[in-house]
């Protein structure tokens, strides 16, 4: 059976102090995403800086940024957008993923095909 590719996204607004420890669990995971698309939605906090210095380090973290606030449904859509995974994986800013959560979530959408998503407690 193929590996599925799997795409996370995330949008931000001024969520600098929670990225490190988001994105730090989405890509530390004993399954890894096939690509991390975080949209910036005009943060004023550092937040871009941050960002762009993760995807220096990442290359599987890609960072859009939009042109002003447009809003979280605005920013979540064009991340879906750009999000090329047959899965994914809506991830907030201040979300930490726990380990394994990419691994237990494929292997059942792997082994159902049939199943349209994946849903976990929090």
């Amino acid at each position: 059976m193929a590996r599925c590719r799997l795409s996370v996204i995330m949008p931000n607004y001024n969520d600098s102090a929670y990225l490190p420890d988001s994105i730090g669990a989405i890509l530390s995971q004993t399954r890894t995403p096939d690509e991390v698309v975080v949209v910036d939605d005009g943060s004023t906090d550092g937040s871009v800086a941050l960002l762009e210095d993760l995807a220096r380090r990442h290359p599987r973290l890609r960072v859009l940024r939009n042109d002003r606030n447009r809003g979280v449904v605005f920013t979540t859509n064009r991340a879906l957008t750009e999000a090329q995974g047959e899965y994914v994986c809506m991830a907030s800013a201040n979300d930490r993923l726990r380990p394994g959560h990419f691994e237990a979530s494929m292997e059942l959408l792997e082994r159902h095909p049939d199943a349209g998503l994946s849903f976990s407690d929090y």
